[in-house]
């Protein structure tokens, strides 16, 4: 698991290194958050249901995550940042 403010570093780790690399936060991505956002929607019984998810907050590594993350669901997002 690498926690790091550079996306690049996390690359580098998956290309050359021999065992598997999990992003645990960069300042582009925060996969950890929405696997774990996507597991509570899970437990509550709310994705098999037509879900629309709205966002509004900071454009950050959260909210790149959530796009790519929900998007792999179908869930249908809508986000509003400043």
């Amino acid at each position: 698991v690498i926690r790091t403010y550079s996306q690049e570093i996390v690359d580098i780790f998956a290309k050359y290194g021999t065992i598997p690399v999990i992003n645990g936060l960069t300042d582009i991505y925060h996969p950890c958050q929405i696997l774990a956002d996507m597991l509570t929607l899970k437990e509550m019984e709310l994705l098999n249901k037509d879900l629309k998810f709205t966002y509004v907050g900071d454009s950050n590594n959260v909210t790149n995550s959530l796009i790519i993350g929900f998007s792999k669901l179908g869930i249908d997002i809508t986000i509003g940042c400043p």
